[in-house]
């Protein structure tokens, strides 16, 4: 897929794709899935509202900070009141499924 198609698909609620992450040290594939929690006001950029979490029940998920043209940039924050910074390449993202189906 093009930059541009998971783009596309990744601003749809329900895709689920998979993307490295810590949460696979044992070399297990893990499945996320997008989600859209509110619609965006007028002004806003279409991402707001959006947050990414394991595709499992009580799963730990991130918000979406922005959706670039090669890029995902997500961010969290720790019972510590730390800020977590997640970004991720088109390229390392590999789609399942595309919208809820």
């Amino acid at each position: 897929m093009t930059n541009k198609e998971i783009k596309s698909a990744l601003m749809q609620s329900g895709t689920v794709f998979t993307m490295p992450t810590k949460l696979n040290s044992r070399g297990e594939t893990v499945e996320f899935k997008m989600f859209r929690f509110c619609e965006p006001f007028v002004g806003e950029r279409p991402e707001d509202g959006m947050s990414v979490s394991v595709n499992k029940p009580f799963g730990e998920s991130m918000n979406v900070e922005k959706i670039g043209t090669k890029t995902m940039s997500m961010f969290s924050f720790t019972m510590m009141g730390t800020r977590c910074v997640e970004k991720v390449r088109f390229e390392d993202i590999t789609i399942v499924s595309v919208g809820d189906q």
